[in-house]
């Protein structure tokens, strides 16, 4: 149950994006699961921030649990059965199924998840918390999506096409995009 916990919210968790957790944050909300979303991100956005601490525990914990499985299963069986049984055990219970679930319901399992989270980077933390100050220096802090106007003009041609916005009114977006770069003279009439 731990190695698929890890690697579900290795998936789920680290999927999540900063700054949409941050939008998903901010209200006005239109309905009550859009309330429930923002709930949520609340409560993981805290842990998203630190995210090569949240990675390290994540990982420290599901390596923890996946060589003491091995293990297990070694001493309980001979040496090649072991191997075989812990393998399938850990790929289908402790990977696929958790990573499938998790990357379709990231924030409900997120913010559902979190006291455990919290409570194994209590744990790893003599030995994540370096590692994750090493990376922090190295690769530096975490931007998060940011999308150019050709990014954002395209979003808005899917956004049309998926029937969440008009035509008209992906025309005025985009052309609000263009606006800078135009001169009068290009748009006198």
């Amino acid at each position: 149950m731990l190695s698929g916990t890890f690697s579900g919210l290795n998936l789920g968790l680290l999927g999540l994006d900063v700054k949409n957790l941050e939008l998903l944050t901010k209200g006005p909300f239109n309905n009550e699961e859009e309330a429930t979303d923002a709930e949520y991100a609340k409560a993981i956005l805290p842990l998203r921030r630190r995210g090569n601490l949240l990675l390290c525990t994540i990982l420290l914990g599901n390596v923890t649990v996946n060589s003491g499985l091995s293990i297990l299963m070694g001493d309980l069986t001979s040496g090649l059965t072991g191997l075989i049984v812990s393998t399938a055990i850990i790929t289908i219970f402790g990977e696929i199924i958790p990573q499938a679930v998790c990357s379709r319901y990231a924030l409900i399992v997120g913010a559902h998840t979190t006291w455990i989270v919290y409570f194994f980077m209590g744990l790893t933390f003599i030995i994540s918390f370096p590692i994750s100050a090493i990376l922090d220096s190295v690769l530096g802090e975490e931007v998060g999506n940011i999308l150019s106007k050709n990014q954002m003009k395209r979003m808005f041609e899917m956004l049309e096409v998926e029937n969440v916005i008009k035509s008209s009114e992906r025309k005025i977006i985009q052309a609000a995009l263009d606006l800078q770069e135009k001169t009068a003279a290009e748009i006198m009439t």
